[in-house]
């Protein structure tokens, strides 16, 4: 349990967008809280989950001090080449290369980070930033508005903090968006993200493979050394029996389905498992309260933008908060959440609309749909305009990565 507390700016959530959130405003010159419902960030060398970063993401998360030290972790995707094929292996003539051209001085379409590597570096960025307390455990079990520019947050097991602007970062289930009253549109797909890291036999040059499966996407993203985090849509049922069964039929499975390109393979890590949906809050935030990443939108993770959306909601609230700061305005100025949905909501939007399209195009077999899918392939990679949203769904530099 906190004592009573007060601050300028509660963050709820210390996630990887919380804790960002927090040292961004930290940054800003705001007296700043972060509330974080686990007692100590995991360390688990075998955590499977790994992370695309944007440049601008990149930029950010350097900016605050998030990288240092950990720079090694991070690998360059190069290239990208997505396609299409079937549950025997067999791939796709047709397929979409991003970039079509490369240079010696061409900038990486993005990089990979495994999630424990970069929870490090945010849990050290937050001990060392100035103005930024952090509580853990702290779970918000309610959130209200008060009199006098002031919202409450009653937390488990007694205490309370008052701030005059709460940021819930609490994730997709958010404590604090329903205490608001603020509902959800959405709906789950039916299918399950399985993630691994793998070593293999033969390099993989920065290049990332995403083949879609009847099932869903198929993703081999690159890590440092000869390793890449898999990404493996599936049926409910048949994640659960990938995550069950033995090393030896996991990984026969998994050579089946890249088609033995990276030679033996090895388990890394553990085997994770979680439910693939799509969900957007109906509204950026009420009185006195913001909502960022998943609280306020979740999307397939077939692009991988997930945490880019993220610290793209960061990156546009740290600019408001400077402003208000600059101009004198209050932080629960009913304007602050009309910009602020201004700046982003738009852009989470077409993303969700990016990525559901793209899932229901590929999924499903059957001739025509082979044949449908081809010719999109093969119209793609001659149009620049396609191609240039498919760099953006990459990350690639230049864009927003959201």
């Amino acid at each position: 349990m906190i004592t009573p507390a007060n601050t300028q700016i509660l963050v709820a959530g210390g996630g990887f967008v919380g804790a960002t959130m927090a040292l961004a405003s930290a940054n800003a010159g705001f007296e700043t809280l972060l509330l974080d419902a686990n007692a100590a960030p995991s360390s688990d060398s075998r955590d499977p989950r790994a992370s695309m970063l944007s440049a601008s993401s990149l930029q950010l998360l350097k900016r605050l001090g998030v990288l240092d030290g950990i720079e090694s972790s991070l690998q360059p995707v190069e290239e990208m080449v997505v396609s299409h094929g079937s549950r025997s292996g067999g791939c796709s003539p047709f397929f979409l290369t991003f970039p079509q051209e490369k240079t010696p001085r061409s900038p990486p379409l993005a990089y990979m980070i495994e999630n424990r590597h970069l929870r490090e570096g945010l849990e050290h960025a937050v001990q060392r930033r100035k103005g930024l307390r952090r509580h853990a455990p702290a779970k918000v079990i309610r959130c209200e508005a008060h009199k006098r520019n002031r919202i409450e947050v009653r937390l488990e097991g007694g205490g309370t903090v008052n701030a005059n602007l709460c940021i819930a970062a609490d994730g997709a289930r958010s404590q604090l968006r329903a205490d608001a009253g603020i509902e959800t549109t959405g709906w789950r797909y039916g299918a399950h993200a399985l993630t691994a890291v793998l070593a293999h036999e033969r390099e993989h040059h920065g290049v990332a493979h995403e083949y879609f499966l009847p099932s869903g996407p198929f993703a081999i993203l690159p890590l440092p050394g000869r390793r890449f985090s898999l990404v493996w849509t599936e049926t409910p049922r048949a994640a659960d029996a990938l995550t069950r069964c033995s090393e030896e039929v996991f990984l026969e499975e998994a050579k089946r389905c890249t088609g033995g390109r990276y030679g033996k393979l090895s388990l890394e890590s553990k085997r994770l498992a979680y439910p693939v949906q799509l969900q957007l809050a109906r509204r950026y935030g009420a009185e006195g309260l913001l909502l960022a990443g998943d609280a306020a939108h979740v999307v397939h993770p077939l692009a991988g933008q997930g945490l880019n959306m993220g610290l793209q909601d960061v990156i546009a609230l740290e600019e408001l908060l400077e402003e208000s700061a600059r101009l004198g305005l209050s932080l629960d100025s009913s304007m602050l959440l009309e910009r602020y949905e201004r700046k982003r909501r738009f852009d989470n939007f077409v993303m969700a609309a990016i990525t559901d399209g793209t899932h229901r195009l590929f999924q499903g077999e059957g001739d025509v749909l082979r044949v449908l899918r081809d010719v999109c392939l093969g119209t793609a990679q001659a149009s620049p305009w396609i191609l240039a949203l498919g760099e953006r769904l990459a990350g690639a530099p230049g864009t927003s990565g959201a």
